[in-house]
Parts: structure tokens; sequence; C-alpha cells
């Protein structure tokens, strides 16, 4: 029963008793650690129905919550005090208890801490126990640690606490309760209470000071009861008296010790409390905003748990209230942590830039890396204010526009607030990031109209660089340039020099220099064409004095529908013909024996040809040989004899 050992004992008689006597009867030692473990008395005795056996134990059993009405149920036996595991804790225990310490009925609690110190495992009260101290109690096994981190926890309406009222271990002495603050009489208030004060607030032991503390805040009411401590009290609230007190003077205190929160890396990082990591387990944004305010680094914009540093070892289970001004009037208890470490970003270490001077694409870095931010339209005086703090950090010099998850916007509520507390963490995706225009940007990009002459640079500033890039583009493309004049001019140059060759021949004669071969003549209407448009002029000069004029044909390959004879339009005598005619009406040309054309230009402007007429017919040996009025050439064409 965990009540020490047998003070004394008896029996009553039956007429006494209540309840049917138990029919079992037992046989023990002074060796043996349970009743059920002894042996039982067999037969029974003939009075076992006449009596009851009564004893009195030298311990007895106490049932708390830590911190009067509300905390944690400790348990007090055989000079031992521990926690009771929660996994056999039910809502009739936490009325039965509530009542018991006079603290009215249980209310939900809003955080429940994860570290115990496990003393029992359960408690079983009978249908018609009231005092949970009379259930049986199963105590926790030393090798048991499946509820070290289950304590039961209960918070009764009639809930109380003290703290100072702005740090963790000096100033005014307040008590919070569902109706709010009151502040503590020091009437009767000792060096004793105080002393226990401090205990039970973690902050060592009390410091005493002569000096005189001024009342810092607006006292609405004090609490209605004094404070008298004995001996060894469990906690302050052990000392409450039902006595009024008379005196509305405060307490004032002030403790040997103030708990030390920092951050790691100013005003980020790991969340130390006197040195020791502190576990995220029951961490909340609320806890992170008081540790901020503390440091004077803003408010918190960031949290993510991280793995604890090296050689940690035990660390720190944070639980606040809501009437708790800073992270160190929070309860804390060192124990085992399952999950990471907290490690929070405060504003005031939160950094933005521009990717370009005096503007572009915004970025902020709060999370040990600088990203982009989500689309907004700020007013113009958040503008202003963006582009003040843009400015303490020089702007990126990265080119990058590949497209990423944004995962950072900016939530102003006026346009008082600080940018630096705007940050949230909050993705919209792929949208394009926020950009922002300061006095001073100019555009990178070139643009159509003609350039500004650049401002000298300041003395302070670098000069630009230079980029080689654009100068080998331009080289290059001025290298292809002069390349396709030089084939352009060669291109002219070989159809000067064609143009010049065609324009020495005689007109009406298509001539092809290909593998140093005569083609044959194809189309005979062309060929008409070509007589009609270039040779015309010079035929009239012909049929002047004849009528007649000259047909010029090659010597290969004639075909057969092309054998006739060929005549101007304007040509009236049919007689008239060259002395070189077939039988069948066809005309031949012989060449010049001459080595150049320019004698068929001279010719034809400054002399006429005449042509001999023979009606006679002809042999082939007479077409063959050459008409004395011509002179036969190396080319290919028949000049007239211009002797006669």
């Amino acid at each position: 029963m965990h009540c020490g050992n047998a003070a004394s004992f008896s029996f009553n008689s039956s007429a006494d008793m209540i309840n049917k006597v138990w029919k079992d009867s037992f046989s023990c030692s002074s060796r043996k650690n349970s009743l059920f473990e002894c042996n039982q008395t067999t037969p029974l005795p003939p009075d076992h129905q006449t009596s009851t056996a009564y004893v009195n134990c030298s311990g007895n059993i106490e049932m708390r919550l830590m911190n009067g009405c509300w905390g944690k149920v400790r348990i007090h036996v055989e000079k031992k005090e521990g926690d009771m595991c929660a996994d056999t804790w039910t809502e009739d225990k936490s009325v039965k208890l509530c009542e018991k310490l006079n603290c009215g009925m249980p209310i939900k609690a809003h955080n429940s801490p994860r570290d115990g110190d496990i003393l029992f495992k359960s408690l079983h009260p009978t249908s018609r126990t009231t005092d949970l101290t009379q259930s049986i109690f199963v105590k926790n096994q030393d090798n048991d640690n499946s509820c070290n981190q289950k304590p039961a926890y209960v918070v009764c309406s009639e809930w109380r606490t003290m703290v100072p009222d702005k740090k963790a271990c000096s100033g005014t002495v307040l008590v919070h309760w569902r109706q709010g603050p009151s502040a503590v009489s020091r009437e009767n208030f000792s060096e004793t209470e105080k002393e226990k004060l401090c205990q039970d607030m973690d902050c060592g032991g009390h410091q005493s000071t002569n000096e005189s503390h001024p009342q810092t805040i607006e006292i609405d009411s004090f609490w209605n009861k004094r404070f008298s401590c004995g001996k060894n009290p469990g906690s302050i609230w052990e000392c409450e008296n039902k006595t009024t007190p008379s005196r509305k003077e405060p307490v004032f205190i002030e403790c040997q010790k103030e708990p030390n929160v920092s951050l790691s890396q100013g005003c980020s990082g790991e969340v130390r409390i006197d040195g020791v990591p502190v576990c995220a387990s029951n961490w909340d944004l609320s806890y992170a905003h008081k540790v901020c305010q503390e440091k004077l680094c803003g408010n918190a914009v960031f949290i993510k748990p991280k793995a604890p540093s090296k050689g940690s070892g035990n660390i720190y289970h944070v639980s606040c209230e809501k009437y708790h001004s800073i992270i160190g009037q929070c309860r804390r208890t060192k124990g085992k942590c399952d999950t990471n470490v907290v490690f929070i970003t405060c504003s005031e270490s939160v950094k933005f830039r521009t990717t370009e001077k005096h503007g572009g694409v915004l970025e902020v870095n709060y999370r040990d890396k600088w990203e982009r931010v989500c689309p907004f339209n700020p007013s113009p005086v958040l503008v202003r204010k963006l582009c003040e703090v843009s400015k303490k950090e020089n702007h990126s010099i990265s080119k990058e526009d590949k497209q990423v998850n944004l995962e950072t916007t900016l939530e102003f509520t006026d346009v008082t607030m600080d940018v630096k507390r705007a940050v949230k963490q909050r993705s919209c995706g792929n949208a394009s990031p926020a950009e922002i225009l300061c006095e001073g940007y100019v555009k990178l990009t070139p643009t159509p109209t003609s350039p500004s002459p650049p401002s000298p640079p300041s003395p302070t500033s670098p000069p630009p660089s230079t980029s080689i890039a654009p100068i080998i583009v331009g080289v290059g493309f001025l290298l292809v340039v002069i390349i396709l004049i030089s084939v352009l001019i060669r291109f002219c140059v070989k159809r000067a020099r064609k143009s010049k060759v065609s324009s020495r021949m005689l007109p009406g004669k298509e001539v092809e220099f290909e593998r140093g071969e005569y083609e044959n003549v194809i189309d005979k209407d062309n060929e008409m064409e070509d007589i009609s448009r270039g040779v015309r002029s010079e035929a009239e000069l012909i049929s002047e004095k004849d009528g007649q004029s000259v047909s010029f044909l090659p010597y290969e390959d004639i075909e057969a529908d092309e054998a006739r004879p060929l005549t101007f339009s304007g040509t009236t005598a049919p007689a008239a013909r060259d002395i070189n005619v077939h039988e069948d009406g066809v005309t031949y040309e012989e060449e010049d024996s001459q080595e150049s054309y320019d004698d068929i230009g001279m010719i034809i402007e400054t002399a006429q040809t005449t042509a001999e007429v023979h009606n006679s017919s002809q042999t082939t040996d007479d077409l063959n040989t050459a008409a004395p009025g011509l002179v036969e050439r190396d080319e290919d064409y028949l000049e007239p004899d211009v002797d006669g």
C-alpha cells in the first residue's frame, strides 16, 4: 500500500462491521513483500466471522498539483515524490482531485508537458472511493520508460500561479488566475516566502537588497490571502492561508539568477536557455515571438527544427502560458528530446537585395539562402522602404532567369509596417518574381534612342567592367561582311567580262563555249526572234542594195524541219540569194581566217556587203569552196569581204 510500516493493529467486533468479512486468511513472515505472497491459512479459525483486523501505518500518501490548482499530478509516498503516468488517468480522477484541493472543477489544459519523473504507473479507485489517496497504486518499474514523456496534467478552474511582472526572476509579484492578475500584498511576505518563491521559479535563492523599488505597473486588485510558510513546504501555495491582508502594497522580489536566453547567430539560430538547446516538440510561433522580442530582434518570421548541436545531451522542454511575457517565465524541465531542437529567424536578421543596381528582381534572405519573392502590389511608401533596406546589400550579379517555385511572400498590414516583419513562408508556385524600381534605376538592355553620355563614376565606386563578348561578335560580323563583298565583286567582274565578250559577237548567233564544241541549234523560233531583234538594223543596210539578207547557220547537225530558207519579212526578191546556196535552198556560212572579233563591228559600221546571186545550180563541191567575196576565219563567224 506504500504506507510505510505497521505502527499498530487491532481487532474489532463484527458488530461494527460494515462490509462482509473476507473469507481468506494469511500467515506472513517479515520477509514477504506483499500480502499475496503469504501463505493462506486453512482451515479458517472458528471466530473469523466475529472480528476484523485494523492496521495503522507509519506513512501516508499525498496527492497535489504541482502549481497549486494546476500542473502535473504529484504523489508523495515513503519520502519520495514523483509524477503519475497519464495512460490510466481519467476525467473522473481530475474531478475528484480538483474537489479535494478546493480548486473548483477541471478545465481543458492548453499545453501539456512532455517530460516527467514517473513514480507510479497507475492507480485504481473503487466505486466507493472519494479520496484518490485510498486507491490501489501500482509503482512504475525502474526499467520502464514508456511513460516518461506522458505525465498526468490537470488544470482546475481556480488555477493560480505566481510570477514577476516583467522579468523571469525579478519584479513585482503577481498572481495570475482566471479573473486576471492580482498583486500579492507585502504584509507578512518575509524572506522565507521570497526564498521559496525563487526556488519554485527555478531562479536560485532570494537576493536581499536594501534598495527601494518604485512601483512600475498600475495595480487594479490585490490577492485576497496572505502567505506564511512553515517547514519545508512543497510550493509557495502550501504557505497560503485564509487571512485577508490589510496592506495594499505589492511585494517586489529579486532572485539570484536570471535565465539567459540566446540565439546562436545573433538574431537567428538555435534557441538556448543557459546554453542548453530547447526541444521542438512543444514549440510554436508565439514562443518564438517571445524570444525575438526579448533579444530586441523584432518578431519571428521563420521556425525550423534542426539537428541538435554535438554533445547537447538532455535539453529543455518549455511550456508557456498566455500570461508569460518572456520565455524565461515559462515552465522548463530537462529531458530527452525525440525530435530536433528549435531554430528560428527574427525579422531583424532578414536581408533584402535586388538583381540590378537601384532595382530589378527583389530577393530576400531569411533561411540562410537568397530567394525570390512572390509578386505583390506595394504602395509607393513601401517601395521606398524596400529600396532603403536593399541598399544595405550589394545587388546580385546573377542574371539567371530560370523560373522556380517561389516559397516566400510579403504580407503588409499597413504602410507603417516594418518590411522585414512582412516576410512569410508561403508558396505561390511558378509566378513571376516581384520587381521594384528605385530612384536612379537604369535598365541594362539597349534602347533605340541615342544613349546619353555616361556620368563620371564616383571616386568611391570601382570603374565599370567592359565585356569582351560584344567585341568578338562585332569582329566576326565584320569579317563575314568583307567576305560577302569580295565574293560579290568577283561575281560582278566575271559578269562584266562575259558581257564584253558577248557584245563582240555577231547578232543573232547563239554560241556556247562549253567543252570546246558547238552545240545544236534547237529552237528556230528563238533564232528568228534574235535575228529580228538584233540583226534588223544591219539587215536593213544590206537590203538597201539588193533587198536580200544573209542567213547564218552552223555547219553540223541541221534538223530537217529547219532546212528552209531563212528570210526577213521585208524581202521581196526570192531570187536574190547568197552565193553559197544548196540545191534545196539552204544557205551556209564559212569562217573568216581573222583572229579578232573587233573587225566585225568595224565592217558593219563602215561598209555595206555586196551579195552576188547565182541562179544556176551548183554541185556539192561548189558549196564546199569558199565564195570569192568571203574570207575564212578561225572563229565561228563569217565576215563580209570589204575589199569589193
